[in-house]
């Protein structure tokens, strides 16, 4: 893994504010992120955490990766982080409960119609009860966002929730519906 002090300093102070640019136990005290949770989309989180491991981005995505940035966020945080995978994992990635980053395997289980969105509804409940159950004081949530209000739960909880919306709204290349837009809005 990645060791924060090996980054030159100025690039530190470059990429976070002056005041949290200090070791990772400051970091933390200041935020009081010590476990992250973190549900993505449908990427190869896993590969794209090898390429973070070797110190360079994924090539396969045109931009950094969101994930190579939350892998960047919880070695700085010095947090522990669970990463929820839709791809199925090698035999070799980090599954240990007392891992600095660990991988589940969190398949995408697809439904059609009213089971899709009470699918939906269910999986958001059991992403808040995951984190509950890791005492995790921070979710980053790229999944289960046609319903993102189950996660209010975790905010009753103390869990402070990072909603993404990236590419979560409607499918790629094509805009939404008049339909989807109403549905939306309400």
């Amino acid at each position: 893994m990645k060791d924060l002090q090996a980054l030159p300093s100025d690039l530190l102070t470059e990429i976070l504010p002056e005041h949290l640019a200090g070791a990772p136990e400051t970091l933390r005290a200041a935020t009081g992120v010590s476990r992250i949770l973190f549900a993505p989309g449908p990427g190869d989180v896993f590969g794209t955490w090898r390429h973070w491991t070797d110190g360079r981005d994924d090539p396969s995505i045109p931009s950094v990766g969101y994930s190579h940035q939350i892998y960047e966020l919880a070695n700085r945080l010095g947090a522990q982080l669970t990463v929820l995978s839709e791809h199925p994992l090698p035999a070799d990635a980090p599954t240990a409960a007392d891992a600095p980053i660990r991988f589940v395997h969190a398949p995408n289980v697809a439904h059609h119609g009213a089971r899709y969105h009470l699918g939906r509804v269910l999986n958001a409940l059991g992403l808040v009860r995951r984190a509950a159950m890791g005492r995790a004081d921070l979710i980053i949530c790229q999944r289960y966002l046609d319903h993102f209000w189950p996660l209010a739960f975790a905010r009753l909880l103390g869990i402070r929730v990072v909603v993404s919306l990236h590419n979560s709204l409607w499918p790629v290349h094509r805009a939404p519906s008049r339909r989807d837009r109403i549905l939306g809005a309400l």
